[in-house]
């Protein structure tokens, strides 16, 4: 067999059905599907094939030609990839300007990193954190991978070819075995690479650790060590043994792939780099069957044609995914039934995909940008049926149907945000109420300005009337749940306070928390005394030393309410650390509420919470989740944080729970 023919790179249809497994977890990561939590992880999966191919393409042209051709190179990743992100940006960027302009300024900051392919250093620069998404993500964020990959298509070449440049002297058959028996360098750096992710990550420069591609090159070498062990185009020289050996990985990467993408969620303690590297292998288990072992029966489903169809246009979808997400997000924007969110999205990403397939890409990469000009004449149906497409997806995108009127204008409220620091004190009257006697002097302090006789004036976002709680419809009861054991019956008994003696009741959460802070202080009176401390972006690790100064200060009361685990999954962990400490420190009843924000490990961090519950006879669960299904009304535009209507009954809920649950004195 000659040289040509054995590195002629053959189109193996299972590698496509990789790609396709790759970019729908992605797509229903961003979909924020609780069964897809490691969704983000397909890029890794991109990530090692792209190296693996790209390495077996260099070799083939050493092969042929004894050097590398690496202007022809660039060129065809150029023609490759940048027509496809040329549209798209520009259709982004209409769709910005048109239905939302609040994105525009972050979009116009973000594209010229996008065009020069260096995004990801942009947002490792500016401190972009992919994780973190509320209001108005980045419309182009996902770009980031492209950038990094197209840096990788710059400096992988000319690495090559400064190796072989070291062995110019020797025959270009010997130059070539002697670059293939680098693998193990290849491995080497690798390694070299998710050692650099895993000290970021230790210190704590999580932003690097994801974006850098110092950090995340190890997919790539991985993929091309192996190419430089078992190139695609040279399965003759695999033995059939080892061709069986390689068809039985298959089976055992697709488990390690499915359940990377199903459960490794971002909070998964060790996610930088063990996980990265358990979907590198992963991937390569299925790699090289497909590749070296294309007739084994794993290969052949991968191969299936609907796989292959995903995974032919998986880089049209990668590409128009993420916006259409952004704008109009399940449980956020898209305030239809999830099921029919989802449906939507991935009708529209199919045709937009089959579009910029069949429009620009593949003539393009088959053609060349000349012929392909020359064509657009004969191409005016297609360029209208894009025109049309794009109408329908910015309708798609802006369509309401299925909303309450009333419920839907509550959301945009023209109020300003509160502080999302809320420590201080309520307003103090000139009237003061000493605090009952104790048995004991190691009472925490209460401060005066937490004993007004005569509640203060609401704020503009407080209730109208502070005599009564505001009563939830009747249909919102049954969510206020209690986790309680029988060692916790006395507390219960103490019923509901009264102008002869005052609930105290410490309030700690985040931004989420923050937004009530108006409405829990117009309550302030002879019955109840609230004191808050919510900060923007807390984390349940940095309730510890919250609850230290707290102590110090003489703000921590018998009562806790506590509100944690929006920005940061809580570990079971660290909530006991929490409990302990609440509970060593005087507190006798805390009220935990759990969260909600449209994101897929939702139900993972209630359920944490709800487990943490049952550990501790001194916790009572307030079901936030289940009392806020279905109001959209009382949730910005992110679906996170409270409206107006939202923080009355969040407050209302919790002092529904503390009046039938009681409160310690």
């Amino acid at each position: 067999m000659s040289q040509s023919k054995a590195y002629t790179l053959p189109y193996r249809p299972a590698i496509d059905g990789l790609r396709a497994i790759a970019v729908l977890g992605v797509i229903f990561y961003h979909l924020q599907e609780p069964w897809a939590l490691g969704g983000y992880l397909g890029v890794e999966t991109f990530f090692v094939v792209s190296g693996y191919l790209i390495t077996s393409l260099l070799l083939r042209d050493i092969a042929q030609f004894g050097h590398l051709r690496l202007r022809r190179f660039w060129w065809r990743r150029i023609r490759r990839l940048g027509p496809a992100l040329w549209v798209f940006l520009l259709a982004t960027v209409a769709l910005s300007r048109l239905i939302a302009p609040a994105t525009w300024p972050r979009l116009r900051a973000d594209l010229p990193a996008a065009l020069a392919y260096y995004l990801n250093w942009h947002y490792i620069w500016r401190h972009v954190p992919y994780f973190e998404r509320y209001l108005h993500p980045p419309l182009i964020q996902h770009l980031w991978s492209l950038a990094v990959e197209e840096q990788f298509y710059l400096v992988w070449p000319l690495f090559l070819a400064l190796l072989l440049y070291s062995r110019r002297r020797a025959a270009p058959a010997a130059r070539l075995a002697w670059l293939r028996r680098l693998w193990p360098l290849m491995f080497a750096l690798a390694f070299a690479s998710l050692a650099r992710m895993g000290w970021l990550a230790q210190h704590e420069q999580w932003t690097w650790a994801y974006y850098g591609t110092d950090a995340r090159a190890a997919g790539f070498l991985i993929g091309g060590a192996f190419a430089f062990l078992w190139p695609l185009g040279a399965a003759h020289e695999v033995s059939q043994g080892l061709r069986r050996w390689l068809a039985w990985l298959a089976p055992l990467g697709l488990a390690g792939i499915f359940s990377a993408y199903a459960t490794l969620h971002e909070f998964t303690p060790w996610l930088y780099p063990w996980a990265f590297l358990g979907v590198a292998l992963s991937t390569a288990a299925v790699l090289l069957p497909a590749a070296l072992a294309p007739d084994s029966l794993w290969s052949r489903a991968l191969g299936h044609p609907l796989l292959r169809w995903v995974g032919t246009r998986s880089y049209a979808m990668y590409l128009w995914h993420w916006p259409l997400i952004a704008l109009f997000r399940p449980g956020a924007e898209c305030l239809w039934p999830h099921s029919l969110c989802v449906l939507g999205h991935l009708l529209f990403v199919a045709l937009l995909s089959e579009w910029s397939y069949r429009t620009i890409e593949h003539p393009i990469r088959r053609w060349g940008f000349r012929a392909w000009a020359r064509t657009l004449p004969r191409r005016a149906g297609t360029l209208g049926a894009g025109a049309l497409l794009f109408a329908l997806t910015a309708g798609f995108l802006t369509w309401r149907p299925w909303v309450n009127v009333e419920e839907a204008t509550a959301v945009i409220e023209s109020a300003a945000p509160l502080a999302l620091t809320a420590t201080e004190a309520p307003h103090p009257t000139t009237a003061t109420l000493a605090p009952p006697p104790r048995a004991t002097n190691t009472e925490p302090r209460r401060p005066p300005a937490m004993q007004t006789a005569t509640p203060p004036r609401p704020s503009a976002l407080a209730l109208a009337s502070t005599d009564k709680v505001p009563s939830l419809p009747a249909s919102l009861s049954a969510p206020l749940t209690a986790v309680l054991s029988p060692t916790a019956t006395e507390a219960r008994l103490i019923g509901t306070p009264s102008p002869a003696w005052t609930c105290y009741v410490t309030l700690i959460g985040d931004s989420v928390m923050a937004r009530t802070y108006s409405t829990w202080m117009a309550y302030n009176g002879l019955q109840y005394q609230f004191y808050m401390d919510a900060q923007a972006n807390r984390t349940p690790g940095q309730v510890l030393p919250t609850i230290d100064r707290l102590a110090r200060e003489g703000y921590l009361y018998p009562n806790v309410v506590l509100h944690i685990g929006t920005n940061v999954m809580p570990s079971p962990g660290i909530l006991d650390q929490i409990f302990s400490r609440l509970i060593r420190a005087g507190v006798r009843k805390i009220y935990l509420v759990n969260i909600r924000r449209p994101v897929g490990w939702l139900h993972v961090a209630n359920q944490r919470l709800a487990q943490a519950a049952e550990r501790w006879p001194q916790v009572i669960l307030v079901d936030w989740a289940a009392a806020s299904e279905g109001h959209p009304a009382w949730f910005l535009a992110d679906g996170t944080h409270l409206s107006q209507r939202g923080a009355q009954a969040y407050v209302a809920l919790v002092r529904q729970a503390i009046d039938k649950y009681g409160c310690a004195p």
